[in-house]
């Protein structure tokens, strides 16, 4: 129980430092309850703009949240969600000089969380043509 707290009250505060953030973009998809699992973060490298965001299947997944910050802006990315499990991202920053990266957290249903990751999950990232 002290665990979840600990948790919600770092993703808090993860939140906050985020809305101070003026290059960052946050997306709330689904339910965000139950297991909190951040998976690695990934980057969105130049000269592309437009990104197919595609989340791992490491559990039973409620929802997401997802954070895209770009060095590059503003203008802020655009987070299109698709479903829970594949996003849209367009950077709409011009120059693109710089790396974005795209933070997510699944929430897992509690009961069907998956503890048979040894290293921590990552999103797949590829670049629109």
């Amino acid at each position: 129980m002290a665990a979840a707290w600990v948790i919600s009250f770092a993703l808090a505060a993860a939140s906050l430092v985020q809305a101070q953030n003026p290059q960052c973009q946050t997306e709330m998809i689904g339910q965000i309850t139950g297991n909190p699992l951040p998976l690695q973060p990934v980057p969105l490298l130049p000269p592309s703009s437009t990104w197919d965001i595609t989340i791992p299947s490491v559990c039973v997944n409620a929802g997401l949240l997802v954070k895209v910050c770009d060095p590059d802006g503003p203008p802020l990315p655009t987070v299109t969600p698709l479903n829970n499990r594949e996003i849209i991202v367009k950077r709409n920053a011009n120059p693109l000089l710089q790396p974005a990266m795209v933070y997510v957290t699944v929430f897992c249903t509690e009961s069907h969380r998956s503890n048979n990751y040894n290293v921590q999950p990552t999103v797949l990232a590829v670049p629109k043509l």
